[in-house]
């Protein structure tokens, strides 16, 4: 996270230009390079000190809606019997579950106003809510359209009333283990969130480092991809930092792949069709350190800009 092309460039010399820590420092010019990639972005930081809210940016919980909408619910897929030959052994439990239409989980609520102009910079609504849906079951092996579902939501707050959740997702939650050993989060603490401006550079894996002639061949140096990732992680050497999980929350921008950049094999076209809308990590989400990975929420940048959140793809992805 950087405040300003100062503060970034600062950061970068300090780190990537040592001898010490690089054995080749890296030089002006592919500073100056990586620092044309860098671009605005939004962390959804915790809300520490604001109350508990119905409305507002938050996470978990319960969705704000209109009167006239219902909790949004997972279709089964219309190629279920083709997925069933891929579900079989350890995954038999997914297709248990995708076999049934199913509420999505309630993940993220972000109230757009919140942004300021930045959220106009970066080609999203000025005005209203994004509701994020998502099926954490059938969303672990497939990022189709049916497995998420966004909601962009204009309704004045003062019309908006808290939805019920779900009674079988409480029933789902319980009934994943019985010993209460091992947790599949269906319902996610619920928390007051806010929309922080920052600066933030593409990590090695995102396509923009990957398609940059001159810094390709650096993002495949293990030494530079070490320090250039700890940089960015905000992390002193080799050691994690506890908040790790909540600097990921994250809205635009680019993502920070756990493995492959996300937007790679997310049909029709390409990467470069593709804009990273949200990125959640799912453990601090959850408040449960045994939660692993990261959802990724895509759109079509054709669709952003004509504001149809229809098609949004959920990438899952672990370590």
């Amino acid at each position: 996270m950087f405040s300003s092309l100062t503060d970034a460039r600062q950061q970068l010399v300090e780190v990537l230009t040592d001898p010490e820590a690089l054995e080749s420092p890296l030089t002006t010019v592919e500073i100056e390079q990586i620092l044309s990639h860098l671009a605005p972005q939004l962390w959804i930081a915790p809300g520490d000190g604001l109350p508990e809210r119905e409305t507002g940016t938050r996470f978990g919980g319960a969705p704000a809606l209109p009167p006239d909408v219902d909790w949004p619910i997972r279709p089964v897929p219309a190629d279920l019997a083709a997925r069933a030959q891929d579900l079989v052994g350890n995954q038999s439990w997914i297709l248990r579950h995708i076999e049934r239409a199913l509420p999505y989980e309630f993940l993220a609520q972000i109230e757009l106003a919140e942004a300021g102009p930045v959220a106009a910079e970066l080609g999203l609504p000025a005005s209203g809510r994004l509701l994020f849906f998502w099926d954490g079951v059938g969303g672990l092996t497939s990022s189709e359209p049916e497995f998420a579902r966004v909601l962009w939501d204009e309704t004045p707050r003062d019309e908006l009333a808290q939805a019920a959740i779900p009674p079988v997702l409480e029933e789902l939650e319980r009934a994943y283990d019985l010993t209460g050993k091992y947790k599949k989060p269906y319902i996610y603490p619920s928390r007051p969130m806010r929309l922080q401006p920052i600066l933030h550079l593409p990590f090695c894996g995102a396509r923009e480092m990957l398609d940059d002639p001159l810094l390709s061949m650096r993002a495949e140096d293990f030494d530079f991809h070490c320090c250039y990732h700890q940089l960015l992680r905000g992390e002193d050497g080799m050691t994690g930092r506890e908040d790790a999980g909540q600097r990921r929350h994250r809205l635009m921008g680019t993502p920070e792949p756990e493995q492959d950049d996300p937007r790679f094999g997310v049909e029709p076209n390409g990467p470069a069709d593709w804009q990273l809308l949200l990125q959640l990590d799912l453990g601090d989400l959850a408040q449960n350190s045994l939660v692993e990975g990261t959802v990724y929420f895509l759109i079509a940048r054709e669709h952003l800009a004509a504001r149809d959140f229809s098609s949004v793809r959920a990438v899952y992805s672990q370590t």
